[in-house]
């Protein structure tokens, strides 16, 4: 904690003359590297594409700050085209503390780690981003970023579309509610709620961008 406190700004790290600072570039380097995937940054009027892949207008919830896109290596690609077997993807939003992003970004979503179980065991998305929202608390950031000092995130996730996916859904060429999907496994509160998901499988669903709302100054 001592040296993310002590940690200089980007624009000072990179002045650092060669045995300067070895510990602080250490840090930044676990923090940010990754053979898996890169972490680019997209302009603020994407937003409204990441709604039309959501089949929302959106204006539920405030549009945010800062857009970030994950891009996974070609292994991790293929493995999930793989996974996949040429269903449908939909998108869906997580909302978790700032603190778990890290993880979230470099090892997934894990079913095992929600504490979130009254519909059940699994990982919970919904298609309503005000929803997410609420389970995204501002928490306090890097002092030196300068996308703010208290931050908020939400990922918008690659969901495929399988029974392992619990849901409101109804059964093919009909009006009737699929039961198999309906209730996750361990469900005390019944079935699914409208407008929430439920992923039982690890290798169902990947962040795929990071929305990110800021509380305080920040660059524009």
């Amino acid at each position: 904690l001592a040296d993310v406190d002590s940690l200089p700004g980007v624009r000072d790290l990179v002045r650092l003359q060669p045995g300067e600072g070895d510990h602080h570039l250490a840090l930044v380097h676990w923090i940010l590297s990754s053979k898996s995937l890169a972490v680019n940054t997209l302009e603020r009027d994407e937003y409204a594409k990441l709604c039309n892949l959501m089949e929302n207008d959106c204006t539920s919830a405030p549009a945010p700050n800062f857009l970030f896109e994950l891009e996974y290596s070609d292994h991790l690609n293929t493995r999930f085209e793989k996974t996949r077997e040429g269903r449908e993807v939909f998108y869906a939003f997580h909302g978790s503390r700032l603190e778990n992003f890290h993880s979230i970004i470099h090892n997934g979503l894990q079913c095992h780690l929600n504490k979130n179980s009254v519909f059940g065991e699994g990982t919970y998305l919904t298609s309503d981003l005000s929803m997410a929202l609420l389970y995204s608390p501002h928490g306090s950031s890097w002092r030196e970023s300068i996308l703010g000092p208290f931050l908020s995130c939400v990922a918008l996730c690659e969901v495929i579309d399988h029974p392992d996916v619990k849901c409101q859904v109804k059964k093919k060429d009909s009006d009737i509610i699929d039961r198999r999907r309906s209730r996750a496994r361990n469900s005390e509160g019944g079935d699914v709620p409208q407008k929430y998901f439920i992923v039982t499988n690890n290798q169902l669903l990947r962040v795929k961008y990071l929305l990110v709302y800021s509380q305080g100054k920040h660059l524009s």
